[in-house]
């Protein structure tokens, strides 16, 4: 999470973060804020790929509310299985995007 962070940006401190699992089949996601608090998905921050412990691809992407508050962490492991472990920062590889583009991007619904 601190990679994330830092790839992304964000000033916040990840041992400091209210969190929550995701239903996602214990690939790994995370809700970040407080739940009851109605928010809409905004855009990515910041994106990294690596591998399970059992070789598989799996991707992790930080992204931001319409506020750009933290919203979540979204991990997808490219076969569904749960995620045996989070890897070290070492592993992790950024993907490079333009997050000011992202960020100035009108989400679809709102087109």
């Amino acid at each position: 999470m601190h990679f994330l962070l830092t790839l992304g940006e964000r000033v916040e401190v990840a041992d400091q973060l209210l969190v929550e699992p995701m239903d996602d089949g214990s690939m790994g996601s995370f809700r970040i804020g407080e739940v009851a608090i109605p928010r809409k998905l905004g855009c990515a921050v910041a994106e990294v790929q690596f591998s399970d412990a059992d070789g598989i691809p799996v991707t992790a992407v930080l992204n931001v509310d319409t506020e750009d508050r933290l919203y979540e962490v979204d991990v997808w492991k490219v076969n569904f299985a749960p995620l045996q472990r989070w890897p070290t920062e070492l592993e992790m590889v950024p993907v490079l995007f333009n997050t000011s583009l992202q960020r100035t991007a009108t989400p679809p619904a709102e087109r």
